[in-house]
């Protein structure tokens, strides 16, 4: 009878080690294409919230939404946020899973984007760096550059990173926001693209911050 010979131990250990170096080779890229295809998922998201946006906008007279809810409570406290997730553009929504970005899986908050504070500010209280600014609620045609002028963006803050992720992605070549500008385009930026500001936050030096944008909502977060 023909004697049925197995593997040796050695020869078992190197199969595993080959395994082991191709998997640690592999790895990296699929981090990097899962990473990408979450990017564009969040990308997507943006771009349907502006589209919802807009459509809001169009049934009111061209007004921009307000964007707070002064009776809203997180964590035990008041406060006052912006309200088109649960008030506004609801009706506009299929999907409230476009709300959150891929990569932001607590949720500390109901949503992973922004509505630009100065879109329903007091132009002169965002000039002077105020916290808080008055609000009043602006039209459409008060945006002179819509195609330089953020309406949505996605909030580091908001995020599952730490609070100073504003921070931490300054000046790194692969880091940045996706963005939806008033008219409707979307694209993915670096916070030291956009043009200075004076914001009483925190944000690097010569950064902008997208809620203070000189002259409010007639001004421009990126230079043409």
């Amino acid at each position: 009878m023909r004697q049925r010979r197995g593997f040796t131990l050695i020869e078992l250990l190197v199969v595993v080690t080959v395994i082991a170096i191709l998997a640690a080779m592999l790895m990296p890229v699929f981090g990097k294409a899962r990473e990408r295809a979450r990017a564009a998922t969040c990308l997507s998201n943006v771009r349907q919230l502006g589209v919802a946006l807009r459509m809001y906008v169009d049934d009111c007279d061209d007004m921009l939404p307000a964007g707070t809810a002064p009776h809203m409570v997180i964590g035990g406290v008041d406060q006052q946020l912006w309200a088109y997730v649960e008030d506004v553009i609801e009706p506009y929504l299929r999907n409230e899973g476009i709300n959150w970005c891929p990569s932001d899986g607590q949720h500390r908050y109901p949503y992973s984007y922004m509505y630009c504070y100065c879109l329903y500010t007091e132009v002169a209280d965002i000039n002077a760096g105020r916290n808080p600014c008055g609000f009043r609620a602006h039209q459409m045609s008060e945006v002179y550059f819509p195609s330089d002028k953020v309406m949505l963006f996605e909030h580091a803050y908001f995020h599952d990173a730490p609070d100073d992720l504003w921070l931490q992605i300054q000046g790194r070549e692969d880091a940045g926001l996706n963005v939806c500008f008033v008219d409707n385009h979307v694209k993915w930026v670096r916070p030291s693209q956009g043009n200075p500001t004076n914001s009483p936050y925190v944000v690097p030096q010569g950064a902008c911050d997208f809620n203070y944008t000189l002259n409010g909502v007639g001004g421009r977060d990126y230079a043409p």
